[in-house]
């Protein structure tokens, strides 16, 4: 992966002096992103001739302040000052330079909360893992961490069933209550991206309404909204949790992180009962994923077309 150590000016002079054409890929994560994005994109037909670049944002935002966001909120601060000074695309003397983000989703997209731009592509999924998790199979997974039989992989993915959506189930209170909060300007702590807070003993227990009716007081006590506001943001909550509770729309609000937390979970529990060997860590299911991910889903497609876009 390319690393260059600068400030958002000097990327953008080397950007402009580049000798053959290239698009320089800017990633937030560090984990999994790096893998996934040269994955899909290096060495696609489509992109033949074309140099693919993909870089962590931090390497071109030296002496940047980190936003409060994180590495999305870095990544839009390069996209926004590469964009004011024209340093997104250079196109002459038949050479293209072009910047593409590659920002996770989150829930931006659930919340209507994605930036418009040629040059910005969202993941469809909340993040890269959860694409990862997408494209593979648990039973396989399985196999590789617990050292299983395929028969008994198989059986373990049976016992599983659809776990995303198990999951969803678990946790849609809690990402209701963020959904709320983010609506209402004041996070104070919870958000989308966070592990549920309200459930039992841990956070795949079944919901502790004590916690949920406890909080969800809190936050309408700190912002003080008028009632009206607060029964419009309720219905449109209510519309994205009608919508996500079919199975296969459900996978739309899970990160990848929380997945691999549950799968360590549910794999470990079934370990303990079926005497098998337990998962060693919550990074090896990551690995494992990647592994046997097969990357050719719509999405990917979707994505070489933008990068190809900017070069053709």
């Amino acid at each position: 992966m390319a690393k260059l150590n600068r400030d958002p000016a000097s990327f953008r002079r080397r950007l402009q002096m580049a000798s053959s054409d290239v698009v320089f890929v800017f990633i937030e994560g560090k984990e999994t992103d790096p893998w996934f994005y040269d994955e899909i994109l290096s060495n696609h037909p489509k992109l033949q001739g074309v140099q693919i670049a993909v870089l962590e944002v931090e390497h071109a935002t030296k002496n940047q302040g980190t936003p409060k966001a994180g590495g999305k909120g870095r990544a839009l601060t390069l996209y926004e000052e590469l964009r004011r000074s024209n340093g997104l695309l250079f196109d002459d003397n038949g050479r293209t330079r072009a910047v593409m983000f590659c920002l996770d989703a989150d829930h931006d997209r659930i919340l209507n909360k994605v930036r418009r731009s040629r040059h910005i592509t969202y993941t469809l999924l909340p993040d890269s893992e959860a694409h990862v998790y997408d494209s593979c199979s648990i039973g396989e997974i399985a196999r590789s961490v617990m050292s299983l039989t395929a028969p008994q992989a198989k059986a373990v993915e049976s016992s599983l069933g659809d776990y995303r959506y198990e999951l969803f189930k678990l946790w849609e209170n809690w990402l209701a209550l963020c959904w709320l909060s983010s609506y209402l300007d004041f996070t104070w702590g919870i958000g989308p991206g966070a592990i549920s807070q309200i459930n039992g003993k841990n956070s795949f227990d079944a919901c502790d309404e004590a916690k949920l009716s406890s909080m969800r007081s809190a936050l309408l006590k700190r912002c003080s909204p008028q009632a009206s506001s607060i029964k419009e943001y309720e219905s449109h909550v209510a519309a994205i949790l009608k919508r996500l509770h079919i199975p296969e729309n459900s996978k739309k609000c899970l990160k990848g992180k929380w997945l691999t937390k549950y799968l360590f979970h549910r794999l470990n529990a079934y370990a303990d009962t079926h005497r098998h060997k337990k998962v060693a860590s919550q990074e090896s299911i990551i690995v494992a994923a990647r592994s046997c991910a097969k990357l050719n889903g719509k999405w990917n497609t979707y994505l070489v077309n933008r990068v190809a876009a900017l070069v053709n």
